[in-house]
């Protein structure tokens, strides 16, 4: 970019400026995280570049992005007071971000899930014992699986 105050003497060394393709998120997954934060979400998108400023927005907290390659990137959720959805948006730069039409951007925090009881309470240590769980907050998305991890 050259500066100029009357159209005609302009500075004599430009300051560099990077043009970016206009960027637009079709889709993020997983898109539901619960209220503690930590889910590792993976943004599909257009024109992402490796930038020092490349960061994700879910509603109104920022988040450092990282670069997979020209149309990935990922971020972590950060924790929130209360259930609900937010629109996670991108920017390159920190000061422009871009989203995804309709539903393809949002992200839904849920209450996080709780272990209220487990019949029976031990089993073999070769495994193999069924267990069954009583749960408050699973929440049961179409697209994963609920599983448990014994340890």
């Amino acid at each position: 970019i050259f500066v100029t105050t009357n159209g005609v003497d302009f500075t004599p060394e430009p300051v560099p400026y990077r043009l970016h393709g206009p960027v637009e998120i079709f889709s993020i997954a997983p898109s539901v995280g619960t209220v503690r934060g930590g889910t590792r979400v993976v943004v599909q998108a257009n024109n992402v570049e490796l930038t020092e400023n490349l960061a994700c927005n879910f509603g109104v907290f920022h988040v450092d992005a990282t670069y997979i390659d020209a149309n990935t990137l990922s971020c972590v959720s950060p924790e929130v007071l209360e259930a609900g959805e937010v629109n996670i948006s991108i920017t390159l730069n920190r000061r422009d971000y871009a989203s995804g039409p309709g539903s393809t951007s949002t992200f839904s925090y849920v209450p996080a899930p709780e272990v209220l009881g487990i019949i029976p309470d031990q089993g073999w240590m070769d495994g193999g014992t069924h267990v069954r769980l009583e749960t408050r907050n699973v929440y049961n998305d179409p697209s994963s699986k609920v599983y448990c991890a014994f340890g």
